[in-house]
């Protein structure tokens, strides 16, 4: 027995297959000689477990179905049909070829069937059936992060599977993006339903499961972008809790590998206070070109800016996003602020107010047009009359009266005061002229009369509400 299976002949000592079959026919004699010296043995020698041994390995050898599949499916550590097909070219068929793959797999599931609730072995029996869906569905099944990277390895090896997955009875799958199924590819789908898997998991992973999404051409960008829109965003930073700690845990417990570098990111996202996962979502917009979304985003955080009476990063945001009336109203805000809070606070909230050029230039959108000019003028006039009022308020605060009245006249002349503000400019003016000095020139003193007697003409007239 020993000499049989030492003389046993391998196909790759040989140069062609018909040297190896001559061989591997000459090796069947040897076996068929070992069978006859079995059968000499008496009866009475050999009983027992040893005499049923020895005739199973020589059945073995002789490439006999029934005792091959009987071993396969008994004793500790049988692995059933994927032991039965992993030895059958070498002792069933030698000249077994990877095409016959699929009816020899038929013909041992007669005796060995496949047992489809694991679905690490309904993967297998697929591939070895060439089933490409049916492997990857059930080896997304067993691991969502195996089916999609071998979906990704198989279409990069041009194995593309266009069709829909095949799902279980009780399983379907739903196309959020109202995208034709047809257009989308087995292995977009597999890494799309892994992406959202990752944020389901752990919402601070939202840029791991971004990187996924853009891989998926169109639809995954459409899936972004509607990713994004569920994000919820916050402004506050000192409420923002340092999360490394939580997420190396979680890392630790995932089924995926992941390498340093990924679980760094993950730890470093983790770790973003309000404004800064603002800024990384308004990054990535721009990576990915969701303009759109973008200009959502950046309402949605002008919003939430001006609600914590953060008037500059809010004007800012509201660029960004375009929205010119919202940076209107930010200024009518600002002089509200004057009026209940006071000169010293509104001069310090004006100070957080940025340069509007350096805005327009670092605005993501700003390339892509779309701004009017008469609407870039009128919040840029808006944004100087602020300003304007504040620097006039912080000379006659400094002691500087010669300077604020000669600001406040400027400010009157260039039209950049708002007609509704008027009344308070001339109080303003007013608290200059009960100093000792006289701090206006004659004609500038004219100037402040013909704007009184406007506000008196056209409040007869009835449109006060329009200067008062």
């Amino acid at each position: 027995l020993v000499k049989t299976l030492e003389s046993h002949p391998r196909s790759t000592s040989y140069g062609t297959e018909q040297e190896f079959f001559s061989a591997h026919s000459r090796w069947s004699d040897s076996v068929r000689t070992l069978r006859r010296e079995l059968q000499l043995l008496n009866k009475t020698e050999g009983q027992g477990d040893w005499r049923e041994g020895l005739e199973d390995l020589v059945g073995i050898l002789e490439g006999k179905q029934d005792i091959i599949s009987k071993v396969c499916s008994e004793g500790e550590g049988a692995t059933g049909w994927r032991e039965a097909i992993a030895v059958w070219g070498i002792w069933v068929r030698p000249d077994f070829k990877r095409q016959d793959l699929p009816d020899t797999l038929a013909l041992i599931n007669d005796t060995l069937p496949i047992d489809g609730s694991y679905a690490d072995e309904a993967a297998q029996a697929a591939l070895v059936s060439q089933q490409l869906k049916r492997f990857l569905h059930n080896s997304a099944r067993q691991n969502p992060w195996l089916g999609a990277h071998i979906a990704d390895l198989m279409e990069n090896m041009d194995m593309t599977v266009y069709d829909t997955p095949i799902m279980d009875d009780d399983e379907e799958y739903e196309d959020e993006t109202n995208v034709p199924a047809d257009a989308l590819t087995l292995r977009d789908i597999l890494i799309m339903d892994y992406a959202e898997q990752i944020l389901h998991a752990d919402p601070g992973s939202w840029q791991i499961e971004f990187d996924y999404l853009a891989a998926c051409g169109d639809v995954g960008k459409a899936r972004l972008g509607a990713v994004l829109s569920r994000l919820a965003v916050d402004v506050e930073d000192d409420n923002a809790v340092d999360r490394s700690k939580e997420i190396s845990v979680l890392l630790d417990t995932r089924d995926d590998r992941m390498d340093e570098e990924v679980i760094e990111e993950e730890k470093s996202l983790a770790r973003l206070t309000g404004m800064q996962r603002v800024q990384k979502l308004v990054e990535v917009c721009k990576d990915y070109a969701l303009w759109e979304e973008m200009e959502t985003l950046c309402r949605v955080v002008a919003r939430l800016l001006i609600q914590r009476r953060r008037y500059g990063d809010a004007i800012a945001y509201s660029i960004y996003a375009k929205d010119f009336k919202t940076v209107s109203r930010i200024s009518d805000l600002l002089l509200e602020e004057y009026i209940v809070r006071g000169r010293d606070e509104f001069i310090e909230l004006v100070n957080t107010v940025p340069d509007v050029s350096d805005v327009l230039l670092d605005s993501p959108t700003f390339h892509l047009g779309g701004m009017s000019s008469l609407a870039m003028t009128s919040f840029r006039n808006r944004l100087a009359f602020l300003e304007r009022y504040a620097a006039f308020h912080k000379d006659f605060r400094d002691g500087k009266k010669k300077d604020a009245a000669s600001g406040l006249m400027n400010m009157l002349n260039s039209d950049l005061v708002p007609k509704w503000w008027w009344g308070v400019i001339l109080i303003d003016a007013a608290g200059l002229c009960n100093e000792d000095e006289m701090w206006f020139e004659e004609s500038d003193a004219y100037d402040l009369l013909r704007h009184v007697e406007e506000i008196y003409i056209r409040a007869d007239q009835g449109c006060a509400p329009d200067y008062l």
